[in-house]
């Protein structure tokens, strides 16, 4: 799979050092596919979650979810914070997120049930299928159209306000006129 595309690990949000979450800022705008990574037992780091608006609102990325450490959560704990994660997507304007759950531990041992096997099949299928692609594409085209609507919004705001010039001047000129 990593001969058709590439996964790059940016620092993330949150960090003690200053520029990190910057670094990953600048790189977000630039990638087809985000993977937001929490642990299995706390997904709700208020800082990733803010970057998520940015994400979706701002850079209309593809984005899909990771609990890691599956093996330090109970399955109770999965279950409600799979569905937490999907909830909190969801208000940030992710349509039917994707959520995996994975273990790194388990992986290294050889088990079946680590949870890598469903995310190295979902990359997979997504550049067999041309997927990738239409990711690009797609996050291309919802760039485009954010920033016309964001230029089209500002050209209203600044019409609006030489509409009120315009009515300001034309006020002044009628009590000239009067004053005359």
């Amino acid at each position: 799979v990593l001969r058709d595309i590439t996964i790059v690990d940016t620092p993330g949000t949150n960090s003690i050092v200053q520029n990190h979450q910057t670094i990953t800022e600048n790189y977000i705008p630039r990638s087809d596919l985000v993977v937001f990574v929490f642990p299995a037992k706390n997904p709700h780091t208020a800082s990733a979650w803010e970057l998520l608006s940015h994400v979706r609102g701002e850079w209309l990325r593809k984005t899909v979810f990771i609990l890691q450490q599956l093996d330090l959560a109970s399955q109770h704990e999965i279950s409600i914070n799979q569905e937490r994660v999907k909830q909190y997507a969801r208000e940030r304007n992710v349509q039917n997120p994707v959520v995996f759950t994975v273990s790194a531990k388990r992986e290294f041992e050889g088990a079946s049930d680590s949870g890598f096997a469903e995310f190295r099949r979902f990359l997979q299928g997504a550049v067999e299928s041309g997927e990738v692609w239409r990711m690009k594409i797609e996050g291309s085209l919802n760039t485009v159209r954010k920033i016309i609507g964001d230029l089209l919004a500002k050209l209203r705001r600044e019409e609006l306000i030489v509409s009120q010039d315009k009515a300001f001047y034309q006020d002044l000129l009628a009590r000239v006129r009067a004053r005359r």
